[in-house]
């Protein structure tokens, strides 16, 4: 009110003024002033304006006035956070990073003969984010240049910002008009300033791509087919992955004396517990309903198969049961916790792969034998079974066989494979997993022969659906073994890609422990890793910050 007022009163002012600058004689008259309606008139006027040229919403990315957004108090379905909606969610636009071809129709008239583009990019963070792993330096002359690799990119882009950096001083550089349209992911053109060839190193190679020049904040772009041209992407027909270097063989067939083995090596071995140890009785835990009768289903399939028999007499141990479902399999496992704090260990020296590598030099063919059902396949005596009793919803069982979870269960096992390998030069196992490496086809299969031969006299039992026979490369204990040497198994490899980041002290422990398995690969490890270290310090709250960020990444990327 007071506001309209005052514009009148100034325009009351400013008539005034103008009749005595002319100096006419001629008296002027104000029709009377409804200053309520004029009120609401100079109100609607302003609103038009401000609907006419306000910006759109960054939380709805609609136009609308002040608290009138229609975003509020509703949920992101991408972020699942408060007021704003997916269309605008900048956690999802700052993955947005694609340069996509679109339909030629889709251009304006008199732009029918130039190539339309869509160019979805944003700013990115000043720290490399999980996709990092895509950005890589190559060298335009002298100076470095970062460029993420877009492999869905149909053209190679550059900013203002950056081609100025790269301070190019020769007449051979020359910006030349394009004749591409490139659209943001909103569907609004961008201007860019034209087109530039430059010469782009990386390593060894140096090859000429024309750049598309835009002046705006964002990542620097080469497309996928310029990137196969650096050899920093590699195009393949097909996966090579483990199932498909090494799919199950006919051993069977070769050697069906080994379907007769029955599975039961010679000998029984005896679990030895410290003296004055006191049993520890534990009581049954409760199962799901979902998987009692599963459970019930396969202690009986045990029993039959003579793994575990029933105890009706007093015990002085007994130990709880675990089951533990595996694609709709049940498996029956004991958790022998106090069991094992009593346990006397044999100290028998385990293998591991850096152990048996050096064995086979030269190898060219590999095979690999898994022992079925490995640990079940050792007999226990009798006073040893009694201490591995356990509660189950029908009664208590003792386990005829060694079950798994016995700690000195390892070495145990890893004593009976070395006996039964002894001498056999070129085979050898890590517990129940036998790595049969030769020169040649040849003395691959002198080696073969010899194994089976001994497995069926041990009666050793294996799982023809994972044993692979003759291959230039096999999984083996996490690694891949081929003819040029030890490679990272490809898995191992993306779980640590996919990893999310650590949420707390546990989840770095849970990340470093996956990547010290492939520290042998991992370049300067304990520099890269350091920041990440420091936050398992007792005295060290968690704090996530830049620098683990970067280790994490890096971790990563190596």
């Amino acid at each position: 009110m007071i506001r309209g007022e005052e514009i009148l009163r100034v325009s009351e002012h400013s008539y005034d003024k103008k009749k005595d600058h002319k100096g006419t004689k001629q008296q002027y008259r104000r029709p009377p002033v409804n200053t309520q309606n004029n009120n609401k008139q100079d109100k609607r006027r302003q609103d038009t304006y401000h609907h006419d040229h306000q910006s759109k919403c960054g939380n709805c990315g609609t136009t609308h006035g002040n608290n009138r957004c229609p975003a509020k108090g509703t949920t992101c379905k991408y972020c699942k956070k408060p007021d704003h909606w997916l269309k605008v969610c900048r956690k999802r636009l700052r993955k947005i990073n694609m340069i996509q071809e679109v339909d030629q129709s889709s251009c304006d008239s008199q732009n029918s003969g130039d190539e339309l583009l869509y160019l979805s990019t944003v700013k990115t963070e000043t720290w490399r984010n999980s996709e990092d792993r895509w950005i890589v330096d190559v060298h335009i002359g002298d100076k470095a240049l970062p460029v993420r690799i877009d492999t869905g990119a149909k053209c190679s882009i550059i900013s203002k910002k950056s081609l100025n950096k790269l301070e190019l001083k020769s007449k051979m550089f020359e910006i030349t008009d394009s004749k591409k349209i490139l659209k943001s992911y909103t569907g609004h053109k961008i201007q860019q300033i034209g087109k530039i060839r430059l010469p782009v190193i990386f390593k060894d190679r140096e090859i000429y791509e024309t750049f598309e020049i835009v002046d705006m904040e964002q990542d620097n772009i080469i497309s996928g087919d310029f990137a196969e041209s650096l050899n920093l992407v590699k195009r393949i027909d097909t996966i090579d992955t483990i199932e498909e270097i090494a799919k199950p063989n006919e051993l069977s067939h070769d050697f069906p004396e080994l379907i007769k083995t029955s599975g039961t090596l010679p000998g029984e071995y005896r679990l030895t517990v410290a003296e004055n140890a006191k049993g520890v009785v534990h009581a049954p835990r409760r199962i799901p309903a979902a998987i009692k009768e599963k459970a019930i289903t396969e202690l009986r399939n045990m029993e039959e198969n003579g793994y575990i028999t029933k105890v009706e007499e007093p015990t002085e141990w007994v130990s709880s049961m675990v089951v533990a479902v595996r694609k709709d399999k049940v498996r029956i496992c004991i958790d022998p916790k106090d069991l094992n704090e009593v346990i006397q260990r044999e100290n028998y020296p385990l293998k591991t792969i850096e152990d048996v590598i050096p064995l086979i030099p030269d190898a060219k063919v590999f095979s690999v034998l898994d022992a079925k059902s490995g640990f079940l396949q050792i007999k226990l005596e009798e006073p040893s079974s009694y201490l591995t009793t356990f509660n189950t919803p029908i009664g208590r069982y003792r386990w005829l066989r060694l079950p798994f979870g016995i700690k000195s269960a390892p070495e145990i096992y890893q004593r009976i494979m070395d006996q039964m390998l002894e001498g056999i030069i070129g085979a050898t196992a890590i517990i129940d997993d036998i790595l049969i490496a030769g020169r040649n086809m040849e003395e691959h299969d002198k080696i073969l022969k010899q194994v089976v031969e001994r497995a069926t006299k041990h009666n050793l039992r294996l799982n023809f659906d994972k044993c692979f026979v003759r291959k230039a490369k096999v999984a083996y204990m996490g690694h891949v073994i081929t003819d040029k040497g030890l490679l990272p198994d490809p898995a191992k490899i993306q779980a640590v890609v996919e990893m999310p980041a650590p949420q707390n002290k546990e989840g770095v422990r849970r990340f470093l422990g996956l990547v010290q398995y492939l520290s042998k690969f991992i370049p300067n490890l304990s520099q890269v890793d350091a920041p990440l270290r420091t936050l398992l310090k007792f005295d060290v709250l968690f704090i996530w910050e830049y620098e683990q960020e970067k280790s994490f990444h890096e971790l990563k990327r190596l």
